[in-house]
């Protein structure tokens, strides 16, 4: 995935997708992923959605990864 967005609408393109990625029903496989390879995969979607932010672009999108909006997780969430 190219990280190169122009306009915030381009960003939350790519949040949107994100936000899909790292919801954890798809991290975790349907329970079929280790916890370690859940936090592998987190974290790699996670380092896209950083390099977003750090281009100027916060998510405006309603999401429950990026909540409340605005919001760009610091780290692995998982138990």
């Amino acid at each position: 995935m190219i990280i190169n967005p122009k306009t915030q609408h381009e960003a939350d393109l790519l949040y949107e997708k994100l936000s899909h990625e790292m919801a954890d029903e798809v991290i975790y496989q349907d329970g079929e992923a280790t916890e370690e390879q859940a936090k592998a995969k987190y974290l790699y979607w996670l380092n896209k959605a950083k390099q977003i932010e750090m281009l100027g672009f916060k998510p405006t999108i309603d999401s429950d990864v990026f909540f409340p909006v605005g919001h760009v997780p610091k780290g692995w969430h998982g138990a």
